[in-house]
């Protein structure tokens, strides 16, 4: 009766061994972190003047600057928010694009800590009753040698997951650029707004300055019939452009705010005023070579980058030519023996499935690197429209706008100054003209100032040239 407890007792042993360690190992996941609705709140809300460090902290995700850019150790939202960096340097902590590929990014490149090891060790346990009533436990364990040396498909699969980082991170890049140029974009809309509402809003100021000399001829019988209803509609017509206008600053705020990451009324938002839009002016900077281009516009290197991961997959998929070879100790327990062994597997696999995988992968490749010419093609015509954009953006502001402009100026001053003086209803149609010339012209003035700055950063994100709005030496 004893060796038979002994027996039972030894055969319950193994697999409760067994099972103690599955759950030891399945306690081992991190602890649970579930979402806190204030803590989420807060985090937003503190964006309205966000503290230099919490973005530089973001930043300092990347591991380095992206794209080289270059940050100072403190930016303030009121000494600083007229800086492309400010802005910069928000678009890449908070804009979400950003947020999001930054993080697939990272995630990658844990994953690929663990590429390359050894698959699951595998353990076998079995109870077997044996032809004299006895019974034994069989234990067999195999571990993943060429994953141990860390040759063959592990090599491959090791290679393969670096060069997924490496395009992860290229995808990262392109983010970041698309991101710094719309954050710019949506700074020069929000100035052209404001300026458009300034110019139009003290036109309208003045021209309200007029109409008590209008009401004052119209008393005294001057002006025909509905003259003065004319003028006055005019004017509400204006008021109308001018609320317009404000309504339109709200939604490019907004564009500022999302493209930013900031809030809505952070203080920043009132430091992009219209100097921004006189900052450059000058003649574009010389597209780069083809050549440079692979190298610096972050489209072509991501293209370049999934290149790579194409060519690793075909290592990987000739690495499938090795058999898989598992070793590891076999053991059968017993009342009264133990005995130990040893364990070999090998699978192979099938060569005709392997060569159309090989195939497969080389196909994948080609078509890799015709996307690369594709977009390096693409590319090279993009920055030929945006160079004749930019040239003609420049000479429309050079030959019409700024005439339209001095000539309506020239008209309106002309037009009060025989207000102020003649009294016959032609005079008051002269000043009506007047004051419509005037107001497309500081509008024409504002469009091609808007337009030839749109033209010149999207020359400079087409041929992976500097972005901001500042001037070379204020940068």
């Amino acid at each position: 009766m004893g060796v038979h407890r002994s027996n039972r007792n030894q055969r319950i042993s193994v697999p409760y061994c067994l099972l103690t360690i599955v759950l030891l190992t399945s306690c081992a996941g991190p602890a649970p972190s579930p979402i806190d609705p204030e803590a989420v709140a807060a985090s937003v809300a503190e964006r309205k003047e966000t503290p230099s460090e919490v973005i530089l902290a973001a930043i300092a995700l990347h591991d380095a600057p992206p794209l080289g850019l270059e940050f100072p150790e403190g930016l303030d939202p009121k000494r600083d928010a007229g800086r492309d960096v400010f802005w910069h340097a928000h678009a890449i902590a908070f804009a979400p694009s950003v947020r999001t590929s930054r993080r697939a990014w990272r995630a990658l490149r844990e994953e690929a800590g663990g590429a390359g090891t050894p698959d699951r060790t595998s353990v076998l346990y079995k109870n077997e009753e044996l032809p004299d009533s006895a019974h034994q436990d069989v234990v067999a364990a195999s571990v993943d040698l060429l994953g141990l040396l860390g040759i063959g498909p592990k090599a491959a699969e090791k290679e393969l997951a670096t060069r997924i980082v490496g395009q992860a991170l290229g995808e990262l890049e392109e983010e970041v650029w698309r991101s710094v140029f719309a954050v710019d974009r949506a700074r020069v809309h929000l100035a052209a707004v404001r300026w458009r509402e300034s110019v139009l809003r003290k036109l309208v100021a003045d021209a309200y300055q007029d109409m008590r000399r209008l009401e004052l001829l119209d008393k005294r019988g001057r002006l025909a019939d509905g003259l003065l209803g004319r003028v006055r509609a005019s004017l509400a017509g204006l008021d109308a452009q001018v609320a317009n206008l404000h309504t339109l600053i709200t939604r490019r705020r907004e564009e500022v705010a999302r493209r930013s990451g900031l809030t809505p009324d952070a203080p920043a938002m009132d430091a992009i005023e219209v100097a921004i839009l006189l900052g450059s002016g000058g003649p574009l900077a010389a597209a780069p070579s083809p050549i440079q281009l692979l190298d610096t516009l972050p489209v072509l290197r991501s293209a370049h980058l999934a290149y790579a991961v194409a060519e690793a997959q075909v290592r990987a998929a000739a690495a499938a030519a090795w058999p898989r070879l598992r070793i590891g100790p076999h053991l059968k327990i017993r009342a009264d023996t133990f005995l130990s062994g040893g364990v070999v597997s090998l699978d192979f696999p099938w060569p005709t499935a392997v060569a159309a995988g090989i195939q497969a992968a080389i196909e994948r490749r080609e078509a890799s690197r015709e996307k690369l010419e594709d977009i390096l093609a693409g590319v090279l015509v993009t920055i030929a429209a945006r160079q004749q954009e930019h040239e003609i953006a420049t000479v429309h502001h050079a030959r019409h706008a700024k005439v339209q402009k001095a000539g309506s100026a020239r008209a309106w001053r002309a037009a009060r100054a025989r207000l102020s003086i003649e009294e016959d209803a032609h005079v008051v149609e002269n000043w009506l003209d007047a004051v419509h010339l005037r107001a497309r012209g500081l509008i024409a003035e504002v469009d091609a100032t808007e337009h030839a700055r749109i033209s010149d950063l999207s020359y400079r994100e087409a041929a992976g040239l500097r972005p901001g709005l500042e001037p070379e030496g204020d940068r």
